[in-house]
């Protein structure tokens, strides 16, 4: 009785992960048109033209 019962329940807790999991997948592969524009603006930050910046910009070298 036990060994059947415990049998069934580590085949449904299987079941039961496959399913999370692949409920995840598809989450993940399938983004609403938000979260697709906001994917596609993350991708095209390599390719933005960096800003100017002028010659001495950064520097907190100076000498008093």
């Amino acid at each position: 009785m036990i060994e059947q019962l415990y049998g069934f329940v580590t085949s449904l807790w299987l079941v039961l992960l496959v399913v999370i999991f692949s409920g995840i997948v598809l989450w993940v592969l399938w983004p609403s048109r938000r979260r697709k524009t906001q994917m596609q603006s993350y991708a095209d930050i390599p390719f933005r033209e960096a800003p100017k910046m002028d010659k001495g910009a950064g520097r907190d070298d100076k000498k008093d």
